[in-house]
């Protein structure tokens, strides 16, 4: 049975809503962050914050939906008037959410704006283009390890901006999250020194992460089971602990009463360290076999996908063959005979073969070029058949504006001609309709078939391998019914078309 309209609605608003969240994500980081910087107390103002920004923001999200459902250049420039020419104009007219507030946008809401829909685009192009050169750079650039390298220099990044913005910063514990960009400008030898310092810390964490996904979960806990994944992590804590903290504690910034280590001391056994390591071990573990369970299933659907396009090479090449090989003789049979249906039969037959040759390869091909390809094959059959069948035929006209997958309706046909007409002693009949309706096509095939003959054989393998092919192509989205009543063969297809 075909889906309902409804459930089609549901999936539609459900794809829609998923557009919007990268920038929805936005708009909560942003607003969270204006509060902690405002060191908000109070529900009403987080509430008055989160509104100003989500309306803020409105003009982004419209910009970042629009565009996606646009393409070329349309889309381009729906993104450029939201996302550069409404800050502008913002930042033009000095527009403040409070009265004493930053200029809004701020580079940190352009940042997080323009980061949500820059990378959701790539990451849609890169499922798009799975197999591109361009896309598998950007699913190198998108992994998980790259995120985590960003995001380290991003958070050593900020930090040392944040502390070069302080003055004394280790004396004036804990500083607030704001930088001075005309300060940290004046100061570069001083930023790239904190800069350094805090990309070695970094860069522990980092060897941390690179240990529990490369040894502890792909090695240990794929080869040894939960428990010896387990005793490997407590291993790990106890010998690598005390050897990464008295490492930060050479760092120049460390003082003798604040460190740089999770404890903020001198002692790289202080307790508070071994929990800091289990901490990074705890939520990165999660996050990686999550990451590992979509790399492997993305892996299992591509090969999913290669297996069905080649068993659909494969079905198509068992329906061609049998065709080709019937006109073969045929034509062989008329030249034996001289006959002037010969050169007419033989420039059917080329048409048929190229079509077959340069449209049937592709994945979809225009309705009115299959209408063609059935015409063609008509009046082959009539030249064949030479008026022991008489046709009752009723096709479509101006179908340029549907799709469909090539050699599909062919079969339905062929299968009247091979196990019925063509065994049939008598003069019989074809009928065939096909219809456009409501979006979809319907097709009725009718013929005369021996009353010795049983449904078995008057199906045949034809049958068999459209159906195959249809599940694959439409999965559950068509209707195929073929059956015998009396001394005739009853087969109607109904399917859904996919605009031009």
């Amino acid at each position: 049975m075909l889906p309902s309209l409804s459930v089609k609605r549901l999936v539609l608003l459900q794809q829609q809503i998923f557009i919007l969240l990268p920038i929805v994500t936005a708009v909560l980081i942003d607003a969270i962050l204006l509060i902690f910087m405002n060191k908000v107390t109070t529900v009403e103002m987080a509430l008055k914050i989160a509104f100003c920004t989500f309306i803020l923001f409105l003009p982004f999200m419209c910009s970042h939906y629009l565009s996606l459902r646009s393409k070329g250049i349309q889309a381009l420039l729906i993104w450029l008037a939201g996302f550069v020419a409404y800050p502008a104009m913002l930042m033009v007219f000095d527009f403040r959410v409070f009265d004493n507030s930053a200029t809004v946008p701020t580079l940190q809401s352009l940042g997080l704006a323009w980061g949500a829909s820059i990378f959701h685009r790539g990451s849609l192009l890169m499922q798009e283009r799975s197999e591109t050169r361009t896309s598998q750079w950007m699913s190198t650039l998108l992994s998980l390890n790259s995120v985590v390298a960003l995001l380290l220099v991003s958070w050593a990044t900020i930090v040392a901006a944040m502390f070069v913005s302080t003055v004394d910063p280790m004396n004036n514990q804990p500083i607030r999250p704001i930088i001075d960009s005309e300060r940290v400008t004046n100061n570069l030898s001083l930023f790239l020194s904190y800069w350094l310092q805090f990309m070695c810390l970094a860069t522990s964490v980092g060897y941390v992460y690179w240990l529990n996904r490369y040894v502890l979960i792909r090695n240990v806990l794929g080869k040894h089971g939960v428990f010896g994944f387990i005793i490997a992590c407590i291993f790990c804590i106890i010998v690598f602990t005390p050897i990464l903290t008295s490492i930060a504690l050479l760092l120049p910034l460390n003082e003798d009463n604040l460190t740089l280590i999770p404890s903020e001391n001198n002692n790289p056994f202080d307790p508070i360290n071994f929990q800091v390591f289990f901490a990074i071990l705890a939520v990165s573990t999660p996050v990686i076999l999550a990451f590992e369970r979509q790399q492997q299933n993305t892996a299992v659907e591509v090969v999913a996908r290669q297996q069905t396009l080649t068993e659909l090479k494969l079905l198509q090449q068992q329906i061609n063959p049998h065709f080709l090989f019937n006109t073969l003789n045929n034509l062989y049979a008329l030249t034996l005979k001289k006959s002037e249906d010969a050169p007419e039969l033989l420039l059917q037959l080329s048409n048929l073969l190229r079509y077959t040759v340069y449209e049937g390869q592709k994945p979809s091909v225009n309705l009115s070029s299959e209408i063609d390809y059935i015409k063609n094959y008509l009046a082959l059959q009539r030249i064949r058949l030479a008026g022991r069948c008489e046709f009752n035929i009723s096709l479509p006209s101006n179908c340029d504006k549907w799709l469909i997958p090539p050699l599909l309706l062919i079969v339905l046909i062929e299968n009247a001609f091979k196990h019925g007409i063509e065994k049939s002693r008598t003069d019989v009949q074809l009928f065939l309709s096909i219809e456009i309706q409501d979006n979809q096509l319907v097709m009725q095939c009718e013929n005369h078939v021996m009353a010795e003959s049983n449904a078995q054989e008057a199906g045949g393998l034809g049958l068999e391998n459209l159906r195959r092919r249809l599940v694959l192509l439409f999965a559950n989205n068509f209707e195929l019914v073929s059956k015998q009543h009396n001394n005739k063969w009853c087969s109607s297809l109904t399917l859904a078309l996919l605009p031009c």
